[in-house]
């Protein structure tokens, strides 16, 4: 199977029907090449391919090929060559196309990205009239994936009364997210009830304004990690820590305590009320295995 040029066809070429293939079929393959050479055949003789003249359609062809033969391109000797070149010069064009409107799609969707996400920081007033606001400077110091929300905690004062282990725990509740999609494990001491509902409320205001804007939602805050967090604060082994968490392994409790000892760290510097807090929950959580995998 292979490509005819105008030159291999000088009487033109009519369609004369159309024959069905496997769409695994590429005749590359000399048996996939017998098996489409046997289907002409038996079309041919089952006189399904019969050639087709509307007419006055030999007139046409013929006042084109006429014009085609008398055209100064077609006495040129490169003109093959010439020809294969204008044939890699239409395919470049349309990947050029298709590239540039790629391009065009991912900008734009960048562009309604900005956008969606500039309108909910104008909302919730981190920023104002394009410009940063205090608490806009205070999401700033934050690097998370749920920086928002932490900001948002700060803002509304859900951290400021809270004990060492409490706030690990606030905290443990803004950033965990299970590796499965497991049922949310709301297993956790009862003090803490309004605590997570607190965050779990401020969480519900975000994703809503998310959906709004056509953002990506982020999911659910999972209170998977609060527990055991808070136990291993207050002093547990972490065996008894793990209780709440069965499928946490110990590397993964200490991965997370490592994660939540970055944000107390951020909290420290961006929040001067909040820094005695941090600091002690932080000495607190750096110990154990947590202090020796820093070693």
């Amino acid at each position: 199977m292979r490509l005819i040029s105008a030159g291999e066809a000088p009487g033109g070429i009519n369609a004369v029907g159309h024959i069905r293939l496997d769409p695994k079929m590429n005749g590359r393959r000399p048996r996939e090449r017998k098996e489409i050479a046997s289907l002409l055949r038996q079309e041919v003789r089952a006189g399904n391919l019969k050639r087709k003249n509307p007419s006055g359609r030999d007139q046409t062809v013929e006042e084109l090929r006429g014009r085609l033969v008398n055209h100064p391109c077609h006495a040129c000797p490169r003109r093959e060559m010439h020809a294969a070149t204008a044939h890699k010069w239409v395919r470049a064009n349309r990947e050029y196309e298709r590239l540039a409107g790629l391009v065009v799609k991912q900008t734009d969707t960048l562009g309604t990205q900005y956008r969606g996400v500039t309108q909910i920081l104008e909302q919730l007033g981190y920023l104002h009239c394009g410009k940063v606001t205090a608490a806009g400077f205070t999401l700033a110091g934050i690097y998370s994936e749920r920086d928002l929300l932490l900001a948002q905690c700060i803002r509304h004062d859900i951290f400021t009364k809270l004990s060492p282990a409490e706030l690990a725990g606030a905290i443990a509740l803004c950033i965990y997210t299970p590796r499965t999609d497991r049922v949310q494990n709301w297993d956790f001491p009862t003090q803490l009830a309004p605590l997570v509902q607190q965050v779990a409320d401020l969480q519900v205001v975000i994703s809503s304004l998310e959906e709004k804007q056509g953002l990506p939602v982020m999911a659910p805050v999972d209170a998977g990690l609060v527990a055991a967090i808070f136990a291993w604060v207050n002093g547990a082994s972490l065996a008894t820590a793990l209780e709440s968490v069965p499928e946490m392994s110990a590397g993964d409790f200490v991965r997370w305590a490592k994660i939540i000892l970055d944000v107390l760290g951020q909290i420290r510097v961006i929040s001067a009320q909040l820094a005695p807090t941090a600091r002690k929950a932080t000495e607190l959580i750096r110990r154990g295995v947590v202090a020796w995998s820093e070693l």
